[in-house]
C-alpha cells in the first residue's frame, strides 16, 4: 500500500489537461486554471462530449513537463468523479486519470484547493448583475426558517440601501439565529437555484453585535450571519458591503463580570446565571467550592467563565460562550490524586472543556497571566476514574482517502461499539485495504507513522486479513496492541462496527457481483506438512491431478500430525525456483497465486463434520492454513470455484505392513509377498497401489513412483 505525501508549489500555475475540451491529450494545449484566492484554482469549462478524461497540472509542454507536476487519480484504474463531490488528486504519475459524465454543451465549474487537497466539479452558475431592485431576508427570521420561497422582502430608500423594522429572530438548537440575503426567490420550497442571487458572510457563522456593521461577502455567497435571538432592525448597505443589526426592547443580555465556577459545585449545577465568583488576589483567582458527582461513576464535572447570563436558556449559553475557558484537554480533562497541586495549562480561548473530578471538597486557583490551573484537596480513597472512550478512525482507501496518518474516517462510539459506513473503490487488484488507529498524527511523514504506531490496531491475521462474502456479518478477531495488519475488502457500501471492549469487528454490505471466472487449466501444488515434505519450503510442494473433464484437481495426502497432533497445508498455482533462504517466498507472495482457507487468518481446523462438504477458498499473498490431524485424505479442488472437498482415506494406499506410514519397507514387504505369496501381516487392499484388478509387480512399481514423486 502506497501512502502519497501531497506538497503544492506556491505561486504555480495549474492547469487541466485530458480529453476535450482540455486539449485532447496534447499536453502542450491544457488549458489553465484561475486562482480565485489563494491556493484556490477555478475553470469554467464547456463539454464538447458527455464523457471526459482529465488529470491536473502545475506545468504544460511535453509529457515530461506535465508528469513532473501531475495530479491524478493516484490509482491503478481511472477514477470516476460525480458532480457536486469531493474528490483528492494524488501528486505524482499513476498514468491514471478522473473520468466524468456530464452533458454536451452545458458548463461545469472545475474547482482545485491545493489548500485542502481537494477537488470538485459542480454545476456552473454564469456571472450576472444580482440587483433586481428587491432583496429579501432568508433564515430564521420573522418564522421564515430558511424556505427559499418565501423570505422576507425589504424597503429601500435608494436602490443600495434596503430595511426591515422589528424583525423577530429566533433561535436553533446552538442558541443563535442564522440568516442571509437574497434578490430573488426560490419557486418552492426546495428551490435554491438563485445561488448567484445570495449575499451573505465572508465565514459561515459570522457572529454579528447589536450596533456593529458586519462585512457582507460578494454576491454568490451562501454563507451565514449569526446572531442572539431576539427583535432587531436590519440595515443592509449593499454599496458599503455591510449588515447593521439594531436591537429592540433594550440591549442583549446583561452579563456579569468575573472569573466564575460554573457545574456540578456547591450543588449549583449546570446554570449559564450561576456560578461559585472566585477571589482576586494579585491576579491569582482562587475559590473553595464542593463538587457533587453526578450518575453511578461519582464524578463531577466544572468549567470557567469570566461572565455569567442573567437566564439560563440557551441564548444565555450561547452569550457566554466567548466567555468560558478550561483545560486544554481533548474532552473533559481528568482529574487524578497525582496532578494535585500541578499546574495545569488552560485553554482561555473561548474552550469548555471541563475538569472531571471525584466528589469532595477542594481548593482551585486560577492564574489567568500565565493560564495555569491548580487544584488541591484530599483525594477520596478507593476512586477511581474510568478512562474516557478513545477515538476510533479508520485509516486507508475509505471514502476517497488513502493511507495517511493524519487522515482518517471517524467512527461514531453508540453504547460501546463504533461504527461507521465507508465505501471502498478497490485500488489495488479490486482489492481496497485499511486499519485502525485511536490516534491521528499532525502531519503525513514517516515520523508521523511512528507516532501512531501505539495506537493502530487491526484484524488478528498473518498478514492482510482478505474478506469475503461467507464472513459478512460475522464476528472476526481484532489485534489492539499495536498491530496493523490491514483488512481487505472489495468495492462498494460497508457497514463496520468495531468492538473494543471484546476485540470484534464486523463487515455488513451487499457483496459485488462478479463475472464467472475463466476455467483455470494450470498446475495446482499442495504446499505444507504433507507426504513427508519435511515442513513449509515454496520451491517443495505436492502436484495435484487435474480431472479435465470435470475441471477439478485431485490428490491422496498423508499427514503425520507434526504439531500436536495436527498437520498444516495450503495451495499454490506454482512453485518458487529458490528455497525460502533465498527468497523463494517473495517468489509466489502475490496475492494470485496462492490461496487457502477462507477464516479470520487463524488456521481453519477441518472436523469430522466438515469432510465430504464443500469448504470455501480464498487466494492471498500468505494464506490461512487448513489444520488437520494424521491420517490419509483425499482431497478434491475446484480452482473456479474456490472451494475444497476433504474426504478421510479409510484404506491407507501403499500401507502394505499396516503400520500407519507408506515407506521402503511397503516396498520390501510388497516384494517379499510377490516372490513368495505369504500375505500373513499384510493388507492386500493397501497393497492395490495402482488401483488395478489384483497385486502384481505394477504396484511395486506405483509404490516406488509414490515415494519417489510423492504423487499416485
Amino acid at each position: 500500500m502506497m501512502i502519497a505525501l501531497i506538497s503544492f508549489n506556491a505561486n504555480a500555475a495549474m492547469y487541466i489537461v485530458g480529453t476535450n475540451p482540455f486539449g485532447g491529450w496534447d499536453p502542450s494545449k491544457g488549458v489553465e486554471m484561475q486562482e480565485t484566492s489563494p491556493g484556490v484554482y477555478t475553470l469554467d469549462a464547456t463539454l464538447v462530449q458527455n464523457d471526459i478524461w482529465f488529470i491536473f497540472t502545475e506545468a504544460i509542454g511535453d509529457w515530461t513537463d506535465v508528469n513532473g507536476g501531475r495530479y491524478d487519480s493516484g490509482m491503478s484504474t481511472d477514477l470516476t468523479i460525480h458532480a457536486d463531490e469531493e474528490f483528492t488528486p494524488v501528486q505524482g504519475n499513476s498514468d491514471k486519470s478522473f473520468a466524468f459524465s456530464g452533458t454536451a454543451g452545458e458548463t461545469y465549474t472545475f474547482t482545485f484547493n491545493t489548500n485542502t487537497g481537494k477537488a470538485m466539479v459542480s454545476g456552473y452558475v454564469a456571472p450576472f448583475n444580482p440587483l433586481t431592485g428587491k432583496l429579501f431576508a432568508l433564515g430564521q427570521v420573522n418564522g421564515n426558517n430558511w424556505d427559499p420561497s418565501a423570505g422576507i422582502e425589504m424597503s429601500s430608500t435608494d436602490e443600495n440601501i434596503f430595511t426591515l423594522t422589528n424583525a423577530e429572530v429566533t433561535a436553533s438548537d446552538d442558541g443563535y439565529g442564522y440568516f442571509s440575503f437574497t434578490s430573488m426567490l426560490g419557486a418552492d420550497s426546495d428551490d435554491w437555484s438563485f445561488t448567484g442571487y445570495r449575499r451573505g458572510a465572508q465565514a459561515d457563522g459570522t457572529l454579528v453585535e447589536s450596533g456593529v456593521p458586519a462585512v457582507l461577502a460578494d454576491w454568490g455567497s451562501t454563507d451565514a450571519f449569526k446572531v442572539l435571538p431576539g427583535t432587531y432592525d436590519f440595515e443592509v448597505n449593499l454599496s458599503g458591503n455591510t449588515v447593521t443589526l439594531t436591537r429592540k426592547g433594550g440591549e442583549e443580555p446583561t452579563l456579569i463580570d468575573g472569573v466564575f465556577i460554573i457545574g456540578d459545585v456547591n450543588n449549583l449545577g449546570w446554570d449559564a446565571s450561576k456560578g461559585v465568583e472566585m477571589t482576586n488576589n494579585n491576579g491569582i483567582y482562587t475559590a473553595e467550592i464542593t463538587t457533587q458527582n453526578q450518575g453511578e461513576l461519582g464524578i463531577a464535572y466544572f468549567g470557567f467563565t469570566t461572565k455569567l447570563a442573567q437566564g439560563n436558556t440557551d441564548a444565555d449559553w450561547a452569550a457566554i460562550e466567548p466567555y468560558r475557558f478550561g483545560p486544554v484537554s481533548e474532552g473533559a480533562f481528568l482529574m487524578t490524586e497525582e496532578l494535585l497541586n500541578q499546574s495545569i495549562e488552560l485553554d482561555l480561548e473561548g474552550s469548555y472543556e471541563s475538569v472531571a473530578i471525584p466528589e469532595g471538597t477542594w481548593t482551585v486557583s486560577v492564574d489567568l497571566t500565565n493560564g495555569i490551573l491548580k487544584i488541591n484537596g484530599t483525594w477520596p480513597t478507593d476512586t477511581v476514574i474510568p478512562e474516557p472512550a478513545a477515538d476510533v478512525y479508520i485509516l486507508g482507501e475509505v471514502n476517497g482517502n488513502s493511507w495517511a496518518p493524519n487522515n482518517g474516517v471517524k467512527m461514531t462510539l453508540n453504547e460501546g461499539v463504533y461504527t461507521a459506513n465507508i465505501t471502498t473503490a478497490g485500488e489495488n487488484d479490486g482489492l481496497s485495504y485499511f486499519s485502525f488507529t485511536k490516534q491521528l498524527a499532525e502531519g503525513d511523514a514517516q515520523e508521523d507513522w511512528d507516532a501512531i504506531e501505539p495506537y493502530r490496531f487491526g484484524a488478528v491475521s498473518d498478514g492482510d486479513f482478505i474478506m469475503t462474502e461467507e464472513l459478512l456479518g460475522q464476528e472476526c478477531d481484532l489485534a489492539t496492541d499495536g498491530s496493523y495488519n490491514a483488512i481487505a475488502v472489495p468495492a462498494g457500501e460497508w457497514a463496520l462496527t468495531v468492538d473494543l471492549e471484546n476485540n470484534k469487528f464486523t463487515i455488513n454490505g451487499e457483496w459485488p457481483e462478479t463475472p464467472g471466472p475463466e476455467p483455470y487449466e494450470g498446475d495446482v501444488y499442495i504446499l505444507g506438512e504433507v507426504n513427508d515434505n519435511g515442513g513449509w519450503f515454496p520451491n517443495i510442494g505436492v502436484k495435484m491431478t487435474r480431472d479435465a473433464e470435470n475441471n477439478v484437481y485431485t490428490a491422496t495426502i498423508t499427514t503425520a500430525g507434526e504439531n500436536e497432533g495436527y498437520s498444516y497445508f495450503s495451495f499454490s498455482k506454482k512453485l518458487a525456483e529458490n528455497d525460502w533462504e533465498n527468497g523463494g517466498w517473495d517468489e509466489i507472495n502475490n496475492g494470485t497465486d496462492r490461496f487457502g482457507a477462507v477464516t479470520d487468518g487463524n488456521p481453519f481446523l477441518v472436523t469430522e463434520e466438515q469432510l465430504g462438504n464443500e469448504l470455501a477458498l480464498a487466494y492471498a499473498a500468505d494464506p490461512a492454513a487448513f489444520q488437520i490431524e494424521a491420517g490419509q485424505w483425499k482431497l478434491t479442488l475446484s480452482v473456479d470455484n474456490k472451494t475444497l472437498v476433504i474426504e478421510k482415506v479409510t484404506a491407507l494406499r501403499g500401507d502394505v505392513n499396516s503400520d500407519n506410514a507408506v515407506t521402503i519397507g511397503d516396498v520390501t514387504d510388497l516384494i517379499d509377498y510377490l516372490l513368495s505369496g505369504d500375505a500373513e501381516g499384510l493388507n492386500l487392499q493397501n497393497a492395490d497401489c495402482n488401483l488395478g484388478e489384483g497385486v502384481t509387480i505394477s504396484d511395486v512399481t506405483a509404490l516406488i513412483d509414490y515415494l519417489l514423486s510423492g504423487n499416485w
